[in-house]
This record gives C-alpha cells, sequence and structure tokens, in this order.
C-alpha cells in the first residue's frame, strides 16, 4: 500500500461536562486527580484502542462508556437535538469554535489539566480557539489517497494526484473500486485541491465547480465510506481509497 499526502486536520479534546452543576454554564468543576463519576466518550470510530480504554478503568475504578460517530456534522447534529451526558468529545478542530457558539460546551478548569505545561507551542494559540478556553489539541493527520500495489507506484506507474479519483481518464480504470470519505468538509476540500483552489476559498463559483465535480465522480465510486475504507481497500474490495493517514497506518501494519 501507499498513500499521498495532502489535507491536514486537528483534532482536539473538548469537555462536555466534569462535575458541572450549572447548567453548562461557566468551567468545568474538577480538582487535580479527581474523578466523579464513570466517563462517557463520544469520538471518532476505532480510534482509542480497546485495551486502553480497560487500563484506564482498571485504574481508577470507573467504567468508560464510548458512543462513536463518522463525521462532525453527525455529532453536531446529534449534540444540537439534546443529546445529553457526554463527559468528553473529539472533533476535528474547526468544529470546535461551532460547538462553543453553540453554547454547547463547558470551558476547561485548566487549573485541573497540569499537564497542559507540556503542550507544544506549534499547538497553541489556534485560531479554532486562541486561548484554549474550550479543547486541548489531541492528535493531527492528514487526509490522502491510499491504493493497492496492484495498481502501479506512485511516481513510477501513476502520478501523484487526485486525479486518481477525480480524472475521468485516469480514475476511469478503478471505476466501482473508489471510496471517498463520507465528510462534506474532507471531501470538498480535496476536490478543491485538484481544481487548484484553496482549501479555505469563499468563492461560491469555485466551491460550486468542486461540488458539482464531487456529484460527476459518484458514478465511478463503490461508496462514500469513513468507517470501513481501510478494511475495504486491504480485503481487496477497493482498489483506491480516500482516508485518513492513521486508519491507513494501522491497517498497514495490521
Amino acid at each position: 500500500m501507499k498513500r499521498i499526502v495532502t489535507l491536514a486536520a486537528a483534532l482536539a479534546l473538548v469537555a462536555l461536562a466534569c462535575g458541572d452543576s450549572g447548567g453548562g454554564e461557566g468551567a468545568a468543576g474538577c480538582e487535580v486527580g479527581d474523578t466523579d463519576g464513570d466517563l462517557v466518550l463520544y469520538n471518532w470510530t476505532e480510534y482509542i484502542d480497546p485495551e486502553l480504554v480497560t487500563a484506564f478503568q482498571d485504574e481508577y475504578g470507573v467504567s468508560v462508556t464510548e458512543d462513536f460517530y463518522t463525521s462532525n456534522e453527525e455529532m453536531r447534529s446529534k449534540l444540537q437535538a439534546g443529546a445529553a451526558g457526554y463527559d468528553v468529545i473529539v472533533p476535528s478542530d474547526y468544529m470546535v469554535a461551532i460547538l462553543a457558539q453553540d453554547e454547547l460546551l463547558l470551558e476547561l478548569n485548566k487549573e485541573a489539566i497540569p499537564n497542559l505545561e507540556n503542550l507544544d507551542e506549534t499547538f497553541t494559540g489556534l485560531p479554532f480557539d486562541e486561548n484554549g478556553d474550550f479543547s486541548v489539541p489531541y492528535q493531527w493527520g492528514t487526509t490522502g489517497i491510499g491504493f493497492t500495489y496492484e495498481i502501479g507506484e506512485p511516481g513510477e506507474d501513476l502520478p501523484a494526484t487526485w486525479g486518481l479519483i477525480f480524472d475521468p481518464e485516469l480514475a476511469g480504470q478503478f471505476s466501482g473500486d473508489i471510496t471517498l470519505l463520507d465528510d462534506a468538509r474532507e471531501t470538498l476540500g480535496a476536490a478543491l485541491k485538484y481544481l487548484g483552489y484553496s482549501l479555505n476559498t469563499t468563492d461560491e463559483d469555485q466551491i460550486a465547480e468542486a461540488a458539482q465535480l464531487i456529484e460527476d465522480t459518484r458514478s465511478r465510486l463503490a461508496t462514500f465510506d469513513s468507517d470501513a475504507f481501510d478494511d475495504l481497500l486491504v480485503a481487496g474490495e477497493t482498489r483506491v481509497a480516500h482516508g485518513w493517514n492513521g486508519d491507513f497506518f494501522a491497517a498497514f501494519d495490521g
């Protein structure tokens, strides 16, 4: 397997509740080392090793319940619909600002998080939460293209390009064996990059062109998938996949 790294996204841990008795207002009320009950975590699928969850439960004497989502928008919709009881969620960078504006997040009690002093300066002063009031950077990575050896080597047999998905002539040879992430931001971003536009463009014509490109690509896709794209690739059910680098690496190591 090979990967072509392109788009970047950061993930952040944010607190939804922690000993809060103020109806969601103010900072979470934990002290250093406090355990105020069982943990309910809302996270992306397959992001935490089950053995780590078990070790956490054993060390702190609590149970951990995990709910999962496949896109930021899915997660936000559930929270907006009134889903309650989550202690920690793990959105991508841009979604932190949106959830804070929605008043769905508690401010962090930084006195209860002494390890913040170990945070690399690269991950401070971030535009989506400049003062770190609601989030702590957790992971960062990229999205790109993974594909099977059988279709060739990048730079030799194949050009390193988003055209492997979006170019009708180049991608046509893999028609029916391609997956795109079921994530509007990542998929639209990939299309914009292929067209030579900025990921952050606000030009409505450019965005419309990228959206039409995705629509034109649908006939070559096996599916939009954010959960099993790596498994499909490894199993040989697809040959080209748009996905997150962490999932690709885990699949390759397996």
